[in-house]
């Protein structure tokens, strides 16, 4: 697989199969995950109608919204057909067309369930197996310079179903072409005893001057709360070694 790998994007089908003994406001969590299967990020972003401020469901959002826009800005807004299955107390959101008992679609399928809302707004849920307790954050604004380079803020880090810790930035280039570390990228434990490397990354190669864009670095296996160690490069391909602390 390549370094730059495309990730899987919510998707184009729906499919409501509502059951009558479903214990969370229906129309709340099926206006959030509709929207989040949408493939734009303002699209996305409608998902935020129906979260409560501030809640793990409104930055789940919100992290969703600023992966996409990192693909967007890569030119790699790819969409995969999927369906979205309301069912119970959990939503599914599968390959289309995929034909398997209901008990096995978490092998093919992400699988959403204990909804928690308070005053008609979604406050929390499990992403696969558990709560997004722990496995969320969102940044404050803290920006980072690269040199003269350029400026590197920090959106969010996601521990996604897979197990894979994705951080997302938003870089804004001050140079005529500012290269984007696709490679060059390490995430250090919170402990410091143990750096990943790069896995993969949505978001451009490089960006103009004055130009602005989201990059998604993804690690397997990471965890929250490390530091993210970038090395860019200029014009001259001089080396700017960059730690990013996130949450």
């Amino acid at each position: 697989m390549p370094k730059r790998a495309i990730s899987a994007l919510f998707a184009t089908g729906l499919v409501f199969g509502l059951a009558s003994c479903s214990t969370y406001p229906q129309e709340t969590v099926e206006g959030y995950f509709s929207a989040l299967s949408e493939t734009k990020p303002d699209q996305q972003l409608e998902a935020t109608k129906y979260s409560a401020p501030g809640s793990l469901a409104e930055a789940y959002a919100l992290e969703q919204s600023a992966h996409a826009q990192a693909r967007l800005d890569g030119g790699s807004l790819v969409t995969v057909e999927q369906e979205l299955f309301f069912e119970r107390d959990e939503v599914h959101l599968c390959p289309l067309g995929i034909d398997v008992p209901r008990a096995e679609r978490e092998m093919y399928c992400f699988v959403y369930s204990n909804f928690e809302v308070e005053d008609g707004r979604l406050v929390n849920f499990y992403a696969g197996k558990t709560s997004l307790e722990g496995r969320l954050a969102l940044g404050e604004g803290e920006v980072s310079p690269i040199a003269e380079l350029g400026t590197a803020e920090y959106l969010a880090s996601y521990v996604t179903i897979s197990g894979d810790l994705v951080i997302i930035l938003e870089i804004t280039s001050k140079i005529e072409t500012l290269n984007i570390p696709s490679y060059d990228a390490t995430y250090v434990s919170s402990s410091g005893r143990r750096a990943i490397q790069v896995s993969n990354v949505d978001g451009p190669f490089e960006l103009k001057r004055d130009r602005v864009a989201n990059v998604a670095f993804g690690f397997s296996g990471g965890e929250l709360g490390g530091v993210l160690e970038l090395k860019f490069y200029g014009e001259d391909y001089n080396e700017i070694d960059v730690a990013i602390q996130t949450k």
